[in-house]
């Protein structure tokens, strides 16, 4: 799960991802995680 930091940037969350692997494939949960983090944050 994708942890929402609000220490480095007060307005924003931060994101923290890395490349995927194996392969150049990222998992259906991490997008997930990214739109439910952008949505809560009220940025999309």
């Amino acid at each position: 799960m994708l942890e929402f930091e609000t220490a480095v940037h007060a307005t924003a969350p931060l994101i923290v991802l890395h490349k995927p692997h194996p392969g150049n494939i990222v998992r259906a949960y991490v997008v997930d995680d990214v739109l439910r983090l952008l949505t809560q944050s009220g940025l999309i």
